[in-house]
């Protein structure tokens, strides 16, 4: 919480001089597969799998993301994905008709926190990183144990 040190505290009332601030993680991860996409999205993706390799190179699944994407964005992403027949993570995920992908996209999100399990809390796509290999895409420790 920020606050301005001289305004009072007004129960049930909003104001700007109090302002509730999050945390937020910025994180680059591997896509090792996608969920098809449903109405508008149906052409393209609902959401992308992704992971980042542990310390013995193995790729984890972290969670999943599906919002933050522009229709261009959308299009792009999809416009890359090599299939695969199998999936690439060391613990795949148990979510229905998903399409495994090769682990060659790298893309940066945003969470509130990643758990001591390893997984993604509110994650939001921000952009891809064609600037970094999959391969320097390593996990990272959780802080919370949910």
């Amino acid at each position: 919480m920020a606050k301005r040190q001289a305004s009072p505290y007004l129960p049930g009332i909003r104001s700007r001089d109090w302002i509730k601030i999050k945390k937020q993680l910025t994180l680059d991860l591997v896509v090792g597969g996608y969920i098809p996409g449903n109405g508008p999205r149906e052409p393209f993706f609902g959401g992308l799998l992704l992971g980042a390799y542990d310390d013995s190179r193995k790729l984890t699944y972290t969670g999943r993301v599906g919002s933050g994407f522009s229709q261009q964005e959308l299009e792009e992403i999809f416009n890359e994905f090599e299939p695969s027949e199998d999936s690439p993570f060391s613990n795949s995920p148990t979510t229905k008709d998903v399409m495994w992908l090769k682990p060659r996209l790298v893309v940066e999100v945003v969470a509130l926190e990643v758990s001591k399990r390893r997984n993604l809390r509110a994650p939001v796509f921000l952009r891809r990183r064609t600037d970094k290999s999959q391969k320097n895409v390593q996990l990272i420790n959780g802080s919370k144990d949910t």
